[in-house]
């Protein structure tokens, strides 16, 4: 039987399942518990998925969820768009 690991880790401590060795894509070190910039908490199955490509931080995987703008983008949250000399 395999050895499951807390949905935050992606490879756990063989003893503590709670321990990330390696975060699930989305998350950040040390500990795994935040999402990493570029991600949000879906709080429907507990994993980090995908901000939209314009933003840096998001509530959601839409362009208008927005926290903060992305690189090469020429606006303010909540929607971010394309700077088009650098991103179109």
């Amino acid at each position: 039987m395999g050895h499951i690991c807390n949905v935050k880790c992606q490879i756990c401590d063989y003893f503590n399942a709670n321990i990330c060795i390696n975060c699930n894509t989305g998350r950040a070190a040390p500990n795994c518990d935040v999402c990493a910039d570029g991600f949000y908490l879906d709080t429907t199955d507990g994993l980090c998925k995908a901000c939209d490509v314009t933003c840096k931080k998001c509530v959601n995987g839409t362009a208008s969820g927005c926290t903060e703008c992305g690189l090469n983008t020429n606006s303010t949250p909540p929607i971010c768009t394309p700077n088009c000399s650098c991103a179109c």
